[in-house]
C-alpha cells in the first residue's frame, strides 16, 4: 500500500473530492505537517456549507456568501481538533507563502485600499483557498457526473 493509498483511506474526502484536489494542486495532501489534514475537514465544512447567507464583518460590512461560507468552517474544524480558529487559520494559510507581496501592493494600490498590508495579504491568501476549494468542489462533482 502506497503513500497516497494511506492518506486517501485516512481522509474525510470521498474518492471524486480526493482525485480533484490532487488535480488541481499537486500537494493538497502533502504540504505541511497537519495542514492539509485541516485542509481536507475545512474543504468538507465548506462544501456542507454551501448556500449560506452573507454576514457583516466587524466594521460593519457585509461579506459575501463564498466569504461567509469560509468563515464558519474555520469554529467548526477548530472544535472537531480542540485548537482555536485562529491556529487552524494559520496552520492552512501557512501553505499559501506564495503570495507576492508587491501584487499584493499594487492591488492595494488600484483599489485604494488602505488596510495594513498584513491584512491584505491575508485577505488575498484566503480568497486563493476558497478559489481552490470551488474549483475542487466543481472538478469532483464533474468527475462524478462522467
Amino acid at each position: 500500500m502506497g503513500l497516497r493509498s494511506v492518506i486517501q483511506s485516512s481522509t474525510v474526502l470521498d474518492e471524486y473530492t480526493y482525485a480533484a484536489a490532487e488535480e488541481v494542486r499537486s500537494d493538497f495532501h502533502t504540504q505541511g505537517h497537519v495542514a492539509p489534514k485541516y485542509r481536507r475537514h475545512l474543504l468538507v465544512e465548506y462544501q456542507k456549507l454551501e448556500g449560506c447567507p452573507p454576514k457583516r464583518k466587524g466594521n460593519n460590512e457585509w461579506r459575501n456568501s463564498k466569504e461567509a461560507q469560509l468563515d464558519r468552517a474555520w469554529p467548526i474544524v477548530a472544535e472537531r481538533f480542540d485548537r482555536t480558529p485562529e491556529d487552524i487559520r494559520s496552520c492552512v494559510m501557512g501553505i499559501y507563502e506564495t503570495v507576492d507581496p508587491d501584487a499584493v501592493q499594487e492591488r492595494a494600490e488600484e483599489t485604494g485600499d488602505d488596510r495594513a498590508l498584513p491584512e491584505i495579504e491575508r485577505d488575498t491568501k484566503t480568497a486563493q483557498l476558497r478559489s481552490d476549494f470551488d474549483e475542487i468542489l466543481e472538478l469532483a462533482a464533474e468527475h462524478r457526473n462522467s
